[in-house]
């Protein structure tokens, strides 16, 4: 949970209810801890979706979530399907249903890396990992590096290649900032052919001619500790690159792209917070929302108040019209 200065106290009066008789809370002030344009109450995917979108609009927004984690309509339940036809329409949908690949990628080669493999995420012996046509789940299908890293390919024989592609992993603080790649026939001369950036999750290197070697240069941001690779693939002759057999998500899937989303996005996030009570001004319009948590209770005030909570309390609370 962030901590920020106190910036305003707001007081309250609650009433509780229980066995049919009225008793009222005492008043008691509260701590205002930021103020904000939007501020969303809930943790599920809608929650973060409908924050994602004020943010990009352009608003100052903060969630309030209950759990650690975001998505707990579909990590903390197990809802990770989509249904028969359904395909995902928007940029965070197709982040979180990530294309399940087929076991047939391209070209069969083995390779070696100047880098030991780290423990966490350590490759086979010999190694196999970036080469097995499995790359989905960081946390079994990957190879941990803390450092920049020279994997060097065999193809076997001479043949024409197409391009290089190698698919990667993303999250707080492991990236892969870009690759570079360079091929030779008899693995003493090489030739550079290109370097390229992530998008998606993917690095791309156009090649045009032909090799029996293949060196790509996995570099990292500075800021980053770690590189977790998942795949390489090279288009190389008449081998089929792999074929999208539909999509598919994991809770941590879900928690790292609905939070690495919500960060980029420069949306404030309180983690293990239940938003309980909502604000109201002088007019009885909705104004921040009070949320308990270690700390006690606190409130963030906000000019629109988004309620993505179970059963929609705090829009009850405000008199609501629920259809």
């Amino acid at each position: 949970m962030k901590t920020h200065h106190l910036l305003a106290i707001v007081s309250i009066t609650a009433n509780v209810f229980a066995a049919e008789t009225a008793t009222r809370e005492a008043a008691c002030r509260i701590p205002v801890i930021n103020e904000v344009d939007v501020v969303v109450a809930g943790g599920s995917s809608g929650a973060a979706a409908a924050a994602l979108a004020a943010a990009k609009a352009g608003a100052k927004v903060a969630i309030v979530a209950p759990r650690p984690y975001l998505g707990d309509d579909m990590a903390g339940t197990l809802r990770l399907w989509l249904e028969e036809g359904e395909t995902p329409d928007t940029d965070l949908a197709r982040k979180v249903f990530v294309p399940v690949a087929e076991k047939a990628h391209g070209a069969p080669f083995n390779y070696k890396a100047n880098r030991p493999s780290g423990e966490i995420h350590k490759d086979t012996s010999p190694p196999s990992l970036l080469s097995d046509g499995f790359w989905i789940d960081p946390a079994r299908q990957s190879v941990q590096y803390m450092e920049n890293v020279t994997i060097e390919l065999d193809l076997g024989k001479v043949m024409p290649i197409r391009r290089v592609e190698a698919m990667v992993f993303k999250g707080r603080d492991y990236a892969v900032e870009r690759m570079t790649v360079e091929a030779s026939a008899d693995g003493k001369a090489w030739r550079p052919c290109g370097k390229a950036g992530v998008e998606d999750n993917t690095l791309r290197v156009a090649l045009n001619g032909e090799a029996r070697y293949l060196r790509c240069l996995f570099e990292k941001p500075a800021k980053m500790t770690r590189m977790l690779l998942g795949e390489i693939i090279v288009d190389a002759g008449d081998t089929a690159l792999k074929t999208e057999a539909g999509r598919s998500a994991y809770p941590l899937q879900v928690k790292r792209v609905l939070d690495q989303s919500l960060a980029e996005a420069g949306v404030e996030v309180w983690y293990s917070c239940y938003a309980t009570d909502l604000i109201t001004d002088a007019a009885g319009k909705p104004a921040g929302v009070v949320m308990d948590n270690r700390a006690g209770r606190q409130a963030i005030l906000a000019k629109v108040v988004i309620d993505a909570t179970p059963n929609a309390r705090l829009a009850k609370a405000a008199g609501a019209s629920l259809s």
